[in-house]
């Protein structure tokens, strides 16, 4: 049974773990054990569900706050820092810097560019996704173009640090090997 495992990496306490009727002396106790076992495993079955659907309704919340007329960026960089805060797995940590970095990019990023720098940043470091970590790298271009000022855009050094996260991106979407149509 995986529960200690689950309990260690969630910090969860899903109570005590009943022996393996296989190695039970007692074999009219088998019954009432694999029932014990039965709704343990429907426990962890359906904290997993709810943990899962939790975050992406907390991602999708976190999206909907760059929605309206005027966003409230202190509220929305709460927000991820909680999230973060309940999160520990590198793949969680990871979708939620990604939405945190989509925000802001879907949202002015002109006026954000370091935001989107540093959150897209954080965000690869933990993404596995290959089409989040191309969207990622289209962020930190697109970032990265807007903090070049406009007349040194056509130096060859500005164009290599500009074009460099766009290729990178390109080249996770062609590892895919998509079908030329879908």
């Amino acid at each position: 049974m995986i529960a200690p495992a689950i309990e260690r990496a969630s910090g969860r306490d899903f109570g005590p773990v009943p022996m393996n009727p296989m190695l039970m002396s007692d074999r009219r106790k088998v019954p009432a054990v694999i029932a014990k076992r039965k709704e343990l495993a429907e426990t962890l079955a359906t904290w997993a569900t709810e943990e899962a659907s939790t975050l992406e309704q907390e991602l999708s919340e976190l999206d909907a706050m760059r929605l309206g007329e005027k966003v409230d960026w202190a509220a929305v960089d709460k927000r991820a820092q909680a999230m973060l805060g309940r999160r520990k797995e590198d793949a969680e940590r990871g979708d939620i810097y990604w939405m945190w970095a989509h925000v802001y990019a879907q949202t002015r990023i002109d006026e954000h560019k370091d935001k989107v720098l540093e959150l897209s940043r954080k965000a690869l470091a933990l993404e596995k996704e290959p089409l989040k970590r191309s969207e990622l790298f289209m962020n930190v271009g697109s970032a990265e173009l807007l903090k070049t000022p406009a007349k040194e855009r056509d130096s060859a050094a500005a164009r290599a640090r500009v074009v460099e996260p766009f290729l990178m991106g390109l080249k996770e979407v062609l590892d895919l090997d998509l079908p030329e149509e879908a």
